[in-house]
C-alpha cells in the first residue's frame, strides 16, 4: 500500500564512505532515518542538476537500533488499515544496525497464507475489559455534646412543689434529718411554718435546708452554706442557670423576672456566717398573723 512521505534532508557526499548516502524522511506514521550503500549514490562528480535516484522510504515504523538482536514483528494491518485485515498480514525479520557497522540489511517476508477461517475469527474477536474501581468509604464521626442538664428546678428536692401542703411536702423530706419545725408570727405579716433540715445537697454542696409555709402552702425553699467565702461561687452557679441577675450588690444578687415560674424570685445573700440561697413564690393573699 502506498504511503505518503516527504524527504526532509538528504546527505549525498559519501557521509559514511564511498557510494553511501543518508536520508531523513517525514512519514505519516513517524520519522525514518536511512543509511544506504548503493551504486546509484552520487560520487564526487555529482552535479546538482543531475536527476538523482531517491529511494522510497520503507513501509514500516522507524527503525530503532538494538545491538546483536533480531526481532520478529507482525504488522498490525488490521488495526491501522481495516481494508487489509482479512487478506494480508506481514511478518518482517529485521537485522538491526550494529554498533561500529556503517550499514544495515533489511529483509522483508510477506506472508499472505492467512486462511479464511482465521480471518473470520479475527473479525469476530471481542475484547472484554474489566474495570476495577477502588472505592474508599470515609466515615466521619462527629462528637456531639450531651444535652446540657436542666438545673433550673434542682432546688425542688424530691419533687417539692410550691403551694404544697406541709404534710405532703414534709413527707418528701423524710430521707433528710429534720432539725426543727416551728411557727413564727409577726404582727401585720403572714404567719409562717418553718421546717429545717441538715446535710441537704444542692449543686454539689451539702447545705442546711429550710422550707417556709404560709396558709397558701410552701412558698419558700432556702439553702444555707456555712462557708461565707462561697458567695461568688453561688452567684456564678445561678448565673449559669438563670442568666445575669436583675440586681446585684456586694452582699446580694436578685433574679426577679419569674426565673422559676410565675411570681417567683431568686436571691443569693452574703451573710456574716455564710451564704443563703432562697427561692420564693408569691405569697400574696397569705393569712396574716394575729394581733
Amino acid at each position: 500500500m502506498k504511503r505518503m512521505y516527504s524527504l526532509v534532508t538528504p546527505w549525498y557526499d559519501d557521509p559514511l564512505g564511498k557510494n553511501t548516502a543518508v536520508y531523513l524522511f517525514n512519514l505519516e506514521e513517524g520519522v525514518q532515518v536511512s543509511f544506504y550503500a548503493t551504486a546509484d549514490s552520487p560520487d564526487k562528480s555529482y552535479q546538482k542538476t543531475r536527476n538523482t535516484y531517491i529511494p522510497t522510504p520503507e513501509l514500516r515504523t522507524p527503525v530503532v537500533p538494538v545491538a546483536d538482536e533480531t526481532t520478529t514483528s507482525t504488522t498490525a494491518a488490521a488495526t491501522e488499515f481495516p481494508e487489509e485485515t482479512a487478506e494480508t498480514a506481514a511478518e518482517t525479520t529485521i537485522s538491526r544496525f550494529r554498533e561500529g557497522n556503517t550499514s544495515f540489511t533489511e529483509e522483508y517476508e510477506e506472508n499472505s497464507d492467512l486462511s479464511e477461517e482465521t480471518a473470520i475469527s479475527s473479525e469476530n474477536t471481542t475484547t472484554e475489559t474489566t474495570t476495577f474501581t477502588n472505592t474508599t468509604q470515609t466515615s466521619s464521626v462527629t462528637a456531639t455534646e450531651p444535652p446540657k442538664e436542666d438545673r433550673s428546678r434542682k432546688f425542688l428536692l424530691n419533687d417539692l412543689r410550691f403551694y404544697g401542703s406541709p404534710d405532703s411536702e414534709r413527707a418528701k423530706m423524710n430521707s433528710y434529718k429534720q432539725l426543727y419545725e416551728y411557727r413564727t408570727e409577726e404582727a401585720g405579716a403572714p404567719w409562717e411554718l418553718i421546717m429545717e433540715y441538715e446535710n441537704v445537697p444542692y449543686l454539689g454542696k451539702n447545705c442546711d435546708g429550710v422550707l417556709c409555709f404560709t396558709s397558701l402552702g410552701l412558698v419558700g425553699v432556702n439553702y444555707f452554706d456555712p462557708n461565707k467565702s462561697d458567695y461568688s461561687y453561688w452567684v456564678k452557679e445561678l448565673t449559669d442557670i438563670y442568666g445575669r441577675p436583675d440586681e446585684k450588690q456586694y452582699d446580694y444578687s436578685k433574679w426577679n423576672n419569674d426565673p422559676v415560674g410565675k411570681g417567683t424570685t431568686v436571691y443569693v445573700f452574703a451573710l456574716e456566717d455564710g451564704v443563703q440561697i432562697s427561692f420564693f413564690a408569691d405569697d400574696t393573699g397569705s393569712e396574716l398573723s394575729g394581733t
